[in-house]
């Protein structure tokens, strides 16, 4: 059952700093995570991939080549490799020596945030061609989760929907959602979630309609849409319903906009 918005904000918007919070310090950082934190947004969206000796971290490309002054894929080098690699500099100076973080120590981070209601987004990455490598990549982020007694403050998602269904069986307390790009959606969302046995659907904002949100969430299906920066944006997909069923989500680059939004919405 959906709740209408009228003059009010959405009551179940999750708002959601994309790899922390990409736009304000280098992303998947935990100087981004610790800024997602003090703004006081709902969740911190993040990337996650294994090490050649699987340690599961915290990083969006399937190479270091993007974000650190290193070079090589991430499942070609050891923890101790790409611990020696900053991964601050190329976003601004003032980052030098960020580190790229595990998701055990990101767990740490958020546990000393004092907020005990702030969720991470995990994403389950994956490389076009090598899906699901390595293949126990799901055990292995559930067994930090059980380890660090953070099962009940994640959801879940991928583009390899395999994978969002493999995480959905693994772990069904969990929320757990399709990611859609631009160029792969399917024909029919309803349909697609259900053939995997998850919870949501997550599309890019520019797929984000009134219809839409009227399909899925009279499926009882929620929303969390991605990568949405520019304010108008935001209020575009709050008038067209985003925000009305429980586990609606927005992610974005610049979590202080949707601080800002959801402060002074009217």
């Amino acid at each position: 059952m959906t709740v209408e918005t009228t003059s009010g904000f959405p009551p179940y918007l999750s708002l959601q700093a994309h790899r922390g919070a990409a736009g304000l310090a280098p992303e998947n950082t935990p100087a981004a995570f610790r800024a997602a934190i003090a703004l006081g947004v709902d969740a911190a969206e993040l990337d996650l991939q294994a090490t050649k000796d699987r340690v599961v971290v915290v990083i969006h490309d399937d190479t270091v080549d993007r974000t650190t002054d290193g070079r090589g894929r991430v499942g070609d080098l050891t923890l101790a490799e790409i611990k020696r690699l900053d991964a601050g500099s190329k976003f601004d100076a003032a980052f030098c020596g960020e580190r790229v973080p595990t998701l055990r120590e990101l767990i740490d981070l958020v546990k000393a945030g004092g907020n005990p209601q702030f969720r991470l987004n995990l994403e389950i990455k994956f490389a076009e061609g090598r899906a699901g490598q390595p293949p126990d990549l799901e055990e292995r982020v559930l067994a930090v989760l059980r380890e660090c007694g953070f099962l009940d403050r994640v959801i879940t998602q991928s583009f390899h929907h395999a994978s969002a269904a493999k995480m959905k069986r693994l772990a069904p307390g969990i929320p757990a959602g399709l990611l859609v790009g631009q160029r792969r959606q399917p024909a029919d969302p309803v349909t697609a979630v259900r053939r995997h046995g998850v919870d949501y659907y997550a599309p890019h904002h520019s797929l984000v309609t009134s219809d839409l949100l009227r399909m899925l969430h009279g499926a009882g299906i929620a929303v969390v849409t991605w990568t949405v920066n520019d304010p108008a944006d935001m209020r575009r997909l709050i008038i067209a319903g985003l925000g009305t069923l429980p586990g609606d989500g927005i992610i974005s680059d610049f979590p202080d906009r949707l601080v800002n939004l959801r402060k002074f919405w009217k």
